[in-house]
């Protein structure tokens, strides 16, 4: 199970206020937390998110009482309107994550129900995910309640996201090449076929 708070700082905000108070909220958790932000150079994918906190835990609802813990400390450093979470099951095809983190966000297409939307993402879009220069590959497949009561108890944003894509690379060059020489036009093709392209949106973050 993951948890992934996707977070954009608030625009009147004191610089490396999201960072101190991510500092905050972490430090002596005891939670399993990997925190992501934003680099220069990093190609744009759509989202306004600059900071990704990326959590593992048992359980569905585990993490309530820590947002509603965490909630004065975030009002004060994000943009509630802006960040959010989601909240689902996690499933790791290949490899050990690499520093480099692509956070994409997708919605399900109308004409499929969110079972069905899994199994063709799960099953069918990872012979699609062919390049060798991903570290990793992970699937969070979104549980849209979850996410919304995790969003409500941390005061963000909540969001439709059937979806989020986690793709992680070890190096700057890994990435370059994925996202120029050694991209496959297939892959996004596929992903586009199944879900709702408008909607999707992504960010590059390096773990800190």
């Amino acid at each position: 199970m993951r948890s992934i708070l996707l977070l954009a700082p608030r625009g009147d905000g004191a610089p490396g206020a999201l960072d101190a108070a991510l500092t905050l909220v972490l430090t002596d958790s005891g939670l399993d937390a990997v925190v992501a932000s934003a680099f220069e150079g990093a190609p744009a994918f759509g989202g306004p998110w600059t900071h990704a906190v990326d959590i593992t835990h048992a359980e569905t609802g585990e993490l309530l009482p820590w947002l509603e813990t965490v909630r004065p400390a975030l009002a004060g450093a994000v943009d509630p309107g802006s960040s959010t979470i989601a909240v689902g099951d996690d499933v790791l095809f290949f490899g050990s994550p690499g520093s480099i983190r692509i956070f994409y966000a997708v919605e399900r297409a109308p004409d499929l129900t969110f079972e069905a939307f899994v199994t063709v993402w799960r099953d069918e879009h990872i012979k699609y995910v062919t390049d060798t220069d991903r570290a990793s590959y992970t699937q969070v497949h979104v549980d849209v309640e979850a996410s919304a009561r995790s969003a409500r108890a941390a005061g963000l944003a909540t969001n439709s996201y059937d979806g989020i894509a986690l793709p992680t690379f070890a190096s700057d060059e890994r990435l370059l090449a994925a996202v120029t020489v050694n991209h496959d036009p297939a892959e996004d093709e596929h992903l586009q076929s199944i879900t709702r392209p408008e909607k999707a949106c992504g960010v590059v973050l390096r773990v800190q």
